[in-house]
């Protein structure tokens, strides 16, 4: 379960988004959708380390699947 954080720059309760996201990892461009918390009212995005943990999992498979293709 993702703890509600409280974004530290305006003190308001995060809320959980899905975020679709791209980067170049090891030379290739990978998509990855993730689970991020997001301030309303000012923007700020912030993972826990669980959330970190997800998203790093979900790279290095795309990269993955992208890498066994140029083989």
């Amino acid at each position: 379960m993702i703890k509600q954080l409280i974004c530290p720059e305006c003190k308001t309760s995060m809320q959980l988004v899905n975020k679709k996201d791209s980067l170049v990892f090891r030379g290739v461009r990978v998509s990855y959708q993730s689970q991020i918390s997001m301030c309303p009212s000012c923007g700020l995005e912030s993972a826990t380390i669980e959330q970190t943990a997800d998203i790093q999992r979900k790279i290095f498979r795309e990269w993955r699947k992208k890498n066994a293709n140029r083989h």
